[in-house]
Parts: structure tokens; C-alpha cells; sequence
């Protein structure tokens, strides 16, 4: 099986602060797998999945050391944009921030737009990407007017916009009942079975001490 992503030997420390928030990680993740990083808050899952797609070392200020792959391409030197744009998309952990116009098509059509797509394209893109996640008749809906289940979804489709190899989010279901993240993981596992990509998910590990990440 091709391997999707593979990390070596990555170190990261933020500016300004004195402890690593990642030391020596090597993982590889092969293609179509459905992978869970669980950890208390603060171990170092967001950042793990900024460096994936590029956050870090290229917007995060700090110390950087180690190589990243992708299909077996060194991408390392990448930034966020360009590994966007080779087909690594992020599910971010408050939806507000992904969601960045009025209008729901609108919203899951700026990362399209962003890469170029011309209109009929981009059209065409986001209703597919809407009808996956459910929400297709939600197409000219006013965003602030949606559930923050809805807006979950809406994000979800935004990501898949562009049809990635692999599909990152940043702890989804922290803004969800229970009932709604089990039905959203749900939902991304069957989105990764029809359309074959590879799914990597940041997950809480709650403790009675939990700060913030």
C-alpha cells in the first residue's frame, strides 16, 4: 500500500516558549487510512496537524527540525497554500473560522477560488461537496443562520471542495453533543470509504485537569 504522509524525526518549539511541542515524532500514514491522534490537552495534536499542512514551521513562529513527505515527495519547504493545493485540506476545530462568507456556497467555494477554479467548476464542486456532507439544500442558506452541527458539516465541505488526498481536522466533534460527533465520525468514515482518501483526526483525551491546547 502507498504510503500518503510520512513524518521524520519532526521537532518543533514555539517562540517565546521553553518546552518542545513536539520532539522527535517519525509516523507514517498510509494511503485510505483512517488514523486517530488522542491526547490530553497541550501533548501536541494541533500543532502535529499544523505541520502537516504546513502552519508550521511557514506561519508559526519557532524552531523547526525534521523532513515531511507526502506520497513520497519532500514537501518540507512547502507552505500551507502550496500543500492545499497538492491536496491536503483542513478541517479546522471551530467551524467560525473556516467559514468565511454570508452565503453557504459561498463559504465552501473560497478555498476553490482561492486555487483558481474557474466559476462553472467551482459551482459544480461545491454542490457535490454539499450533497456529500448532507447539506445541499442548505446551498443559498445565510451561514450565522446555521447549527453548529451545520456549520460543522459546512466546513467538511469546504474541505472536500477540492477533492483532497488527505483530509485533516483539528479536533471536529469538540463543539458537538455526543450524539452529533458520534454521527459526524460516522459520516467521516463513510466519506473516506467512497471517495478513497486518507483521514488523519486529532481527538481530545478528556481528563479531569484538561487546560486548553
Amino acid at each position: 500500500m502507498a504510503k500518503a504522509l510520512e513524518l521524520k524525526n519532526i521537532s518543533f518549539q514555539y517562540r517565546g516558549r521553553t518546552n518542545d511541542a513536539l520532539s522527535s515524532i517519525n509516523l507514517e500514514v498510509y494511503d485510505k487510512e483512517f488514523l486517530l491522534v488522542v491526547g490530553e490537552s497541550g501533548s501536541g495534536k494541533s500543532s502535529l496537524i499544523r505541520v502537516i499542512n504546513g502552519l508550521i514551521p511557514h506561519f508559526y513562529s519557532g524552531t523547526f527540525s525534521g523532513r515531511v513527505y507526502f506520497y513520497d515527495e519532500d514537501i518540507t519547504n512547502n507552505n500551507a497554500h502550496e500543500r492545499f493545493g497538492l491536496g491536503i485540506s483542513t478541517v479546522l476545530q471551530f467551524p467560525e473560522d473556516q467559514i468565511l462568507a454570508r452565503k453557504v456556497w459561498r463559504a465552501v467555494a473560497f478555498g476553490l477560488a482561492n486555487l483558481g477554479y474557474q466559476r462553472e467548476e467551482i459551482l459544480k464542486r461545491v454542490k457535490w461537496a454539499l450533497k456529500i456532507v448532507g447539506m445541499e439544500r442548505f446551498f443559498d442558506q445565510e451561514t450565522d443562520k446555521l447549527s453548529s452541527g451545520q456549520k460543522q458539516k459546512i466546513a467538511l465541505a469546504s474541505a472536500l471542495a477540492i477533492q483532497p488526498k488527505l483530509l485533516l481536522l483539528d479536533e471536529p466533534t469538540s463543539q458537538l453533543d455526543p450524539i452529533s460527533a458520534r454521527r459526524f465520525l460516522e459520516k467521516l468514515n463513510e466519506i473516506r470509504r467512497n471517495l478513497d482518501i486518507t483521514i488523519i483526526i486529532s481527538c481530545l483525551l478528556y481528563t479531569s485537569d484538561a487546560a486548553d491546547d
